[in-house]
């Protein structure tokens, strides 16, 4: 699926050296994306839209336990707070869910705002997987 504006540009800067963490987040900002070209179409299709979101949660929660995991790993002093993020942001995808699935009029605008809330989370996301990321070579520098 071809995206003429993005919601997020991926690039190297994204990248936080951990690969399999690299990689979820590459997805997430493609699903972001998906999501984003969906609502600007002419005739919005709320049943593709559903099922595009169901995909991102899913995206969402597997790459939460997998960054829970890094964080608990690394005792990242910040974890608590992090992990209140990542259950605020599925509570939000469920509530743009329900609200998809009992409205039938959408207005793009909405979609786009709700879809922006979720692309700031994520660039936080990947700025907190680098401070970890390079807190944890720190630490194994200073091991040796």
């Amino acid at each position: 699926m071809e995206i003429n504006n993005p919601l997020i540009e991926w690039s190297d800067s994204c990248l936080t050296g951990i690969a399999r963490i690299d990689a979820q987040h590459q997805g997430l900002v493609s699903g972001l994306n998906s999501l984003g070209y969906l609502a600007l179409k002419q005739k919005f299709n709320a049943k593709k839209f559903i099922q595009e979101l169901d995909c991102l949660i899913r995206c969402f929660s597997e790459h939460f336990a997998e960054e829970e995991k890094v964080m608990l790993n690394f005792e990242y002093e910040e974890d608590r707070e992090h992990r209140d993020r990542h259950s605020e942001i599925l509570k939000k995808l469920f509530n743009l869910r329900v609200k998809v699935l009992i409205t039938s009029d959408f207005k793009s605008n909405y979609l786009l705002k709700s879809l922006k809330i979720f692309k700031l989370f994520l660039e936080d996301d990947i700025k907190v997987t680098k401070d970890i990321s390079a807190n944890s070579k720190q630490s194994s520098i200073k091991a040796e």
